[in-house]
């Protein structure tokens, strides 16, 4: 099995004290495991982007600078060795972006992810050499705006974020409420604030075309039972709780949650069904069951991620995101993968497929279908059919238990 998501305290300050990749690595391992890729965060420029817990330890934008060259290197040295010894599992070294302001994208670009030969680098393939993959995800709201945002609702500073806390996410939610809007009522601030967010994931996804979707609906972490995507009985249970006058932020936000997904979709992205959920009061893995169905009716495809950030959270709920698949009828998923030398031989014979190409896909009724499965950074999509049966299943909370109790 596989996970492209993880992090650990040694790159990352919110992780569980202690951890490092050696150690997630390991664990992976032990659990049977066959690829897991190690994906810390980005570093962010400005020193008000900063969380509270990497000011209360003193780190600045220089210092997470240097954490992210240190991350790369201890990453490449673990992969190395995992390639040497006989462990049976493949390490990848990916990175989780942000995209919190107008700036973000220049700044990855041109020193996160640039290098001597970014200038001759597409979104597609920043950081090629340096990471194997991005898990592409946002993490704020706030800080860029949607197509219809009023001016009412000027720019944050910075983006807000959205996953720190309930008390933040407020915060944020309050950014976008208008003096018209209904007392008591802020439904019309989070359909705002979902609006901001999936107009920053759009252009992450544009500029950068990561290889992995992460947590797409993020944006109602702490808002679980929010409807994006309204069909059916949620359709008429919308219609029943809402006034008429979010109607058309509603269906504002359908249109740009089916734009993000085409346009993944159309390039081959892979979406995680991130279980880290499910350790947060969520009855599903991200995306919710509304996104999810639109992601598997224009063919897109899925991946698994656990978002660890510690030993024990590797492979955690990954039996609930395995119902969670099969109650939707998925018969495959994929991974990533590094390609062999024949097919690296086999992809620069082919070439990149075009832009065009993509657009032509995009415009169609499924998107994910003549996708490709080889991404301009280095890395090859993998489809596993059958996934349901694999041995990794069989008592593997049983293999999680043994290994947490060797650890008290």
């Amino acid at each position: 099995m596989h996970s492209h998501h993880s992090h650990s305290a040694l790159f990352c300050s919110h992780a569980h004290p202690d951890s490092h990749p050696e150690g997630m690595l390991s664990r992976a391992a032990s659990l049977g495991f066959k690829v897991y890729g190690l994906s810390e965060h980005v570093p962010r420029e400005l020193e008000a982007e900063l969380y509270p817990e990497e000011v209360g330890e003193g780190s600045t934008p220089k210092s997470l600078f240097q954490k992210w060259q240190g991350y790369l290197t201890e990453a490449r040295r673990l992969q190395s060795r995992y390639q040497r010894e006989p462990r049976n599992m493949k390490v990848l070294v990916g990175a989780e972006t942000e995209w919190i302001s107008r700036q973000t994208g220049r700044f990855l670009s041109s020193r996160v992810l640039g290098g001597e030969a970014s200038s001759s680098q597409t979104g597609a393939s920043l950081g090629r050499g340096m990471i194997d993959y991005l898990v592409g995800s946002v993490h704020h709201a706030g800080g860029i705006a949607y197509p219809t945002q009023s001016e009412q609702a000027p720019l944050a500073p910075v983006g807000i974020p959205i996953d720190f806390d309930k008390a933040t996410f407020d915060r944020a939610v309050d950014h976008f409420k208008f003096p018209e809007d209904t007392a008591g009522d802020d439904t019309p601030a989070r359909l705002r604030l979902c609006l901001s967010y999936f107009e920053a994931q759009y252009q992450m996804i544009d500029q950068l075309r990561p290889e992995v979707i992460g947590h797409f609906d993020l944006c109602r972490l702490f808002m679980p039972g929010f409807v994006l995507l309204p069909s059916g009985e949620s359709a008429g249970k919308v219609e029943a709780e809402n006034p008429s006058g979010v109607a058309p932020l509603r269906e504002e936000l359908a249109k740009v949650v089916d734009r993000n997904v085409r346009l993944a979709v159309s390039y081959g992205a892979l979406f995680e069904i991130n279980s880290a959920s499910l350790r947060k009061s969520w009855d599903t893995p991200y995306p919710a069951r509304d996104v999810l169905d639109r992601i598997l009716a224009l063919g897109g495809r899925l991946c698994l991620s656990d978002d660890a950030h510690g030993p024990t959270h590797v492979g955690i709920s990954y039996s609930a995101s395995r119902s969670y698949l099969l109650s939707a009828g998925v018969t495959s998923i994929y991974h990533l993968d590094l390609p062999s030398e024949a097919e690296q031989t086999s992809w620069s014979s082919q070439g990149e497929q075009s832009e065009e190409d993509r657009k032509k896909r995009g415009s169609a009724t499924r998107p994910g279908d003549g996708a490709p499965l080889t991404f301009a950074r280095g890395c090859i999509a993998r489809e596993v059919t059958g996934w349901e049966r694999d041995p990794f299943w069989k008592g593997l909370e049983e293999r999680q238990a043994r290994l947490n109790a060797r650890k008290t």
